[in-house]
């Protein structure tokens, strides 16, 4: 296995590559809004496609895909509890937010690609339109991991902790308060007021 794989939570190309056939390892391609069309162009052999907002979020309670449907989901992906997944996505804040419901879930094993598919190109690595099946499984839903997130009064009472690193997936307009969205989202609307939470951290 290659040296560059060795991150419990990162994926290296090279490992990627070397695991295409593992049934094992689920390849997932986290769908955003910026290019909807981008999977069925091409994307890496074996990989699934999952739109975020239809899969992973609850419209109505801007939360969690309710339990029923991430078991549903997980199973006509052909995922076990024990089946190790691989999420990447042209946007990087939607494999982090895919990996958070995963984990909130108790799935234990998973990993970002550590790049996107312009390296994987760049790489010369195999490419496909073709949209695997793969066997249901039977995914009995877990109780939600609430050690996995914090609430508004955790953020508040942790921001004068130098112990505790507040991170900000959002883009850098976004982060700064030129905008409350994304510069590719056609409106810019979101977000009720713009800026950051003091002392975090941009990381995009």
């Amino acid at each position: 296995m290659s040296e560059k794989a060795t991150s419990e939570w990162l994926a290296s190309t090279d490992w990627i590559a070397e695991n295409l056939n593992n049934p094992d390892v689920r390849l997932i391609e986290i769908g955003a809004l910026k290019d909807p069309d981008a999977y069925y162009a091409s994307h890496i052999p074996g990989t699934l496609l999952w739109p975020w907002k239809e899969t992973l979020w609850h419209p109505e309670m801007r939360d969690f895909a309710t339990p029923e449907g991430f078991s549903n989901l997980m199973s006509k992906s052909g995922i076990s509890h024990d089946t190790t997944i691989v999420f990447y996505s042209d946007q990087i804040q939607f494999n982090n937010y895919a990996f958070w419901v995963c984990a909130m879930r108790g799935h234990k094993n998973m990993k970002i690609m550590n790049g996107d598919m312009n390296l994987w190109l760049y790489e010369d690595l195999p490419i496909t339109t073709d949209v695997p099946n793969f066997t249901p499984t039977d995914y009995p839903v877990r109780p939600l991991e609430e050690d996995c997130r914090i609430g508004r009064d955790g953020v508040l009472a942790g921001l004068s902790n130098p112990d505790r690193v507040l991170l900000d997936m959002r883009t850098k307009e976004e982060y700064v308060g030129k905008r409350v969205s994304p510069d590719w989202f056609p409106v810019d609307h979101g977000a009720v007021r713009k800026g950051h939470i003091p002392g975090a951290r941009n990381l995009y």
